[in-house]
């Protein structure tokens, strides 16, 4: 049975799509994962990075299906040139073989290599993400049976464009319930007062 307000309304809101998405927003199969002013001695090369970023996920009991690696140097002149490795950041595209939060797996990097890394979960597809990734850096690291992906998939546009509709359906539902609720509640004073 629906919950009612006192005067009689239902909530307009309490079963939305958009309820559901914030519920299952923070489960992804794809993430973007920078490891940002890298400390070379911890992590000198790609490998070393990507094997600990896979540990974190293997210690959850998460399996990554393909994952590729870029070392980028950074855009800004305030990093000192005395101390290279901080001129240097580690991307990391990863997929996932299920949908999964991504926070455990960035306490375990701190608490296991002490390093601080960031986690991105706004790429449509791993295709997206693998092209961030390997922008800049011609000698990235991927792993083993990865696809080539060179060339965009043919479904990476239909993707877009689906997610794109199905948001803007979201935002319409919502501003009609919105706009259905103020009218119950409007129609219920007006009753209310109607009988004092």
């Amino acid at each position: 049975m629906a919950r009612k307000f006192e005067n009689g309304c239902q909530p307009t809101m309490a079963s939305s799509p958009l309820t559901v998405s914030l519920e299952t927003e923070s489960q992804r199969l794809v993430y973007l994962i920078t490891y940002s002013r890298i400390d070379a001695t911890k992590f000198p090369t790609r490998e070393s990075f990507s094997k600990a970023v896979l540990d974190g996920w293997q210690n959850r009991g998460i399996r990554v299906l393909q994952w590729v690696v870029s070392l980028e140097g950074h855009a800004d002149s305030e990093v000192s040139s005395s101390d290279v490795s901080n001129l240097y950041h580690y991307h990391m595209a990863i997929k996932l073989s299920k949908r999964a939060r991504w926070l455990q797996v960035r306490n375990f990097l701190d608490k296991k290599y002490g390093i601080q890394v960031n986690f991105r979960d706004k790429h449509n597809t791993y295709y997206s993400a693998y092209r961030y990734v390997t922008k800049e850096d011609s000698d990235a690291l991927h792993s083993t049976s990865h696809p080539d992906l060179r060339d965009a998939p043919k479904t990476e546009k239909a993707i877009a464009a689906k997610k794109r509709k199905e948001k803007e359906k979201i935002l319409r539902e919502v501003a009609q319930r919105r706009k259905i609720g103020r009218r119950s509640v409007c129609l219920s004073m007006t009753l209310h007062s109607s009988f004092k």
